[in-house]
């Protein structure tokens, strides 16, 4: 695998297209820029920003609400959602050796993430507070 980079070290986000808004009609995705070498800064980025939007979910002294919780919580990992989503994607339909490598090393941060996410008795308990107050928020459709 070449030059991936640690979660201690600062990917470049000026150089790395996955994590620039696209200036492409449509915000279409820059395939054109995007090298493999890009994906596993852009994924420890990504998650370190879903982290921190994540925490300040949990640090909120705010009443749990649907938009505040249930909406920011869907929202956070956004830009990992895209990035991995991008990888992934590129795997099924043109993988090679160092895409599979770059997976082994990509799958088990994702897995990280997600079960630190669905396992966090904080965000639980936020959660828990919406769904009890589900009848009282007018929760409909979607949102129930």
């Amino acid at each position: 695998m070449t030059n991936t980079t640690s979660p201690q070290q600062k990917p470049d986000s000026a150089q790395n297209p996955l994590l620039q808004k696209s200036k492409y009609k449509y915000e279409a995705t820059p395939f054109d820029l995007i090298r493999k070498e890009h994906y596993i800064p852009a994924i420890h980025a990504a998650i370190a920003t879903a982290k921190a939007k994540i925490a300040e979910i949990k640090s909120s002294k705010d009443q749990p609400t649907f938009e505040n919780t249930i909406l920011a919580l869907e929202s956070a990992p956004h830009e990992l959602n895209y990035i991995s989503g991008i990888f992934f994607n590129l795997l099924g339909a043109e993988s090679d050796e160092e895409l599979q490598a770059m997976a082994k090393e990509i799958s088990p941060l994702l897995s990280d993430f997600s079960s630190d996410l669905t396992l966090d008795p904080d965000l639980f308990k936020k959660i828990q507070s919406v769904y009890k107050q589900r009848e009282v928020l007018k929760l409909r459709g979607e949102e129930l």
